[in-house]
């Protein structure tokens, strides 16, 4: 079965590589890129009780690309509303439901930056943070902590490379040799988001590396 698993990988790779060159050539210079990051909002219940409530807001500058807030299972317990005003640049977000009892990413949001930003926290700012529990009493606000994924980058070296779609095919032909832990498979799940780690994520970062998509 490993060695299986290997052949198709290898064939994936090779298949892709084959048709990268055709479309290089052209897509290098007519296709602007871009980085993707994704903001994770993870609960992680530093002190008081359960949360029931919270909002927030991200702002971000001029040249930036944002979309509204995606929920978590986390949240399914009550009403999640997620905005995205393009005017003032802001995402917002609220939940009120029943009290969240697991921690964990209540929610994630989408930014795609230019390709000069090293960080993506120097764009997107983080503001308006009011968490409350079931008896409307304030909670402390650093019982929400961010976690910044740059799509793509597998390996988490800071960039995306042809070495991130390797270390997927690796594996998706042997996870007990290739493992890959949950910030890493995150940021490996580019194509159709949320469908888990396959060979079509690899296929799409080679994409990326070699100019043919913009983003993510």
């Amino acid at each position: 079965m490993k060695k299986s698993f290997k052949k198709i990988a290898a064939l994936v790779s090779a298949s892709v590589m084959c048709a990268v060159p055709m479309l290089s050539n052209y897509s290098a210079s007519a296709i602007t890129q871009y980085k993707t990051y994704v903001i994770y909002n993870n609960y992680v219940k530093k002190s008081g009780s359960d949360m029931a409530y919270f909002n927030y807001t991200f702002s971000y500058v001029s040249g930036v690309t944002a979309e509204k807030s995606t929920a978590t299972s986390l949240c399914s317990g009550g009403y999640f509303r997620s905005n995205n005003d393009t005017d003032s640049r802001e995402v917002q977000c609220i939940y009120l439901g029943d009290p969240i009892t697991k921690t964990g990413a209540l929610a994630s949001t989408k930014f795609i930056v230019p390709m000069s930003t090293q960080d993506v926290l120097h764009v997107v700012n983080y503001s308006d943070v009011v968490i409350r529990d079931v008896n409307n009493k304030l909670l402390r606000t650093d019982n929400i902590e961010l976690e910044t994924i740059l799509m793509g980058d597998v390996n988490l070296d800071g960039k995306v490379t042809k070495e991130d779609s390797d270390a997927i095919l690796n594996y998706l032909a042997n996870q007990d040799k290739y493992p890959l832990d949950e910030k890493q498979k995150a940021a490996a799940d580019v194509y159709y988001t949320g469908d888990g780690v396959t060979a079509s994520d690899a296929l799409e970062i080679q994409r990326y590396v070699a100019g043919l998509i913009s983003h993510f």
